[in-house]
């Protein structure tokens, strides 16, 4: 059986000043063909999971188009619909399935909902009914329309994500079942009118743990091919943000309707569990400096890279500086920066102004006067999946004990490697800041000793009141709390 993959990942914050243009997929994936399998084979990430299970399952690969971009603002359509252009090229000859990895969050200047346009592109191109399957992230905006035009949406079931190779692996089992005709995955969709923040979507914490729990124990059930609830992304001013639930069942609609029904009115039953509450700067780092226990995690979500923002956000490094916080470690991605401290050299003094730069939203430049350390490529390799990430340029400035890592590339706080491949041991640091919400409990929550989260500026704040939403669907928790 030959199967196409491929596939389009971007989660968009519509609040973002940061376009998405095609130097941002350039800079993080843009694989096509035989490339794809260079790069992914032997990989634990969605793609490595996909080539596994395809051999498991003696599938023929036809490789297309994959094209990944760091989170960030909406996505340039010329670039987008030129990509999936060459997707749909790709798909040829003949072929008996799709298996198409996507976040669920994308959206373009001229497509809120990108991957329903996507898979629309796709489905025009497919001769017959030939089926699609696609993986989605837990943080997807699923709408409707996905999910008519796939046979099956199969979404990450944890958060911090750790499962992207296990449950590409499940989706091409279900792909290769459904041309083998002993499955006919039907779906429905339930969208309960909640946008919850990230922070409390957490797997193995309640609520979400207790709705995890209810979605596998149905996922066991007969008739029932899979369960995915996501939690849907809050920074995307589009009608279909938010929760959704999609359970997939073997031809029976009916029992697909009931089981989705009875997971939505769980979540709404149990709503208030899902609002969160941060804490000032000022008292968060106060808060660090008191843990006898390191290193401890100050965490600035309001810049949480991995969503959308900025990575220059200043109010941690200047609260930072003001307490005079030694033996402490931030990234800041500054292009203008890194380029002065490589003109300074290794040893030399660094003075400039660093940070708030990319627009208003997430403070103002902060002054710095330190040496710098080190000048790298900034690549390494990530100890979650064995797959390359690149920071770009990059420099090291110590400030007085507090080392201020600038990066031309923005980077989600995904790994530990990024300071270890800078020649530091992060166990030996008092203080370590990440800009994430979630995700860096997978790896920086290995080693941490403590932990708090501080409500800096930034279009990634859990103050959802901060935004002027004008798309979403109203009303809708927690914006509307009745």
């Amino acid at each position: 059986m030959r199967i196409a993959i491929g596939g389009v990942v971007h989660e968009t914050n519509t609040f973002s000043s940061l376009p998405t243009t095609r130097r941002e997929f350039e800079n993080c994936v843009l694989a096509r063909g035989a490339d794809i399998w260079r790069r992914y084979q032997g990989t634990r990430g969605s793609m490595g999971g996909v080539m596994d299970a395809a051999q498991e399952y003696c599938l023929e690969i036809v490789p297309t188009v994959y094209a990944e971009a760091v989170p960030g603002g909406v996505v340039d359509s010329r670039t987008f619909e030129e990509i999936v252009d060459e997707l749909c090229q790709g798909l040829t000859g003949d072929l008996e399935g799709v298996l198409l990895v996507l976040h669920g969050a994308m959206v373009t200047d001229k497509h809120e909902d990108a991957e329903a346009y996507l898979l629309q592109r796709v489905r025009d191109k497919l001769a017959g009914d030939i089926p699609v399957i696609c993986t989605t992230d837990l943080h997807a905006n699923i709408s409707p329309e996905m999910v008519t035009l796939s046979r099956c949406l199969v979404g990450f079931d944890t958060y911090p994500h750790c499962d992207y190779y296990q449950r590409a692996y499940d989706a091409v089992r279900i792909l290769f079942h459904t041309m083998q005709k002993d499955l006919n995955p039907v779906s429905a969709l339930r969208k309960p009118p909640m946008m919850p923040v990230v922070q409390r979507l957490l797997t193995d914490q309640d609520p979400m743990r207790k709705i995890m729990q209810l979605a596998h124990e149905i996922e066991g059930r007969q008739g029932v091919v899979n369960v995915t609830v996501a939690g849907g992304f809050p920074y995307a001013d589009i009608r279909w943000a938010g929760m959704a639930v999609v359970v997939t069942t073997n031809g029976d609609s009916h029992l697909a309707e009931a089981y989705s029904e009875e997971i939505e009115r769980e979540i709404w039953s149990i709503r208030q569990d899902f609002v969160f509450n941060n804490l000032a700067v000022a008292a968060g780092l106060k808060i660090a400096r008191q843990s006898t226990e390191h290193p401890f995690v100050i965490v600035d979500s309001s810049d949480n890279v991995g969503a959308g923002s900025s990575g220059d956000g200043t109010a941690v490094l200047a609260e930072l500086i003001k307490q005079k916080t030694a033996s402490c470690a931030i990234i800041i991605r500054d292009r203008e920066a890194v380029g002065m401290a490589e003109k300074s050299g290794l040893g030399g003094v660094f003075k400039a102004f660093v940070g708030g730069k990319t627009d208003d939203k997430h403070g103002s430049p902060v002054y710095i006067e330190g040496v710098v350390k080190s000048i790298s490529d900034g690549s390494y390799c990530s100890e979650r999946t064995g797959e390359q990430v690149n920071m770009g340029k990059t420099a090291v400035v110590d400030i007085n004990g507090i080392i201020l890592i600038l990066t031309v590339n923005r980077v989600p706080a995904f790994d530990l490697e990024a300071l270890r491949s800078l020649g530091f041991n992060p166990e030996q640091l008092k203080y370590l800041v990440v800009k994430g919400a979630v995700q860096w409990r997978s790896s920086y929550g290995s080693i941490a000793r403590g932990w708090v989260e501080v409500d800096a500026p930034g279009v990634t704040s859990s103050n959802l009141e901060r935004f002027s939403f004008k798309n979403v669907r109203r009303p809708i928790f927690p914006l509307d709390r009745s």
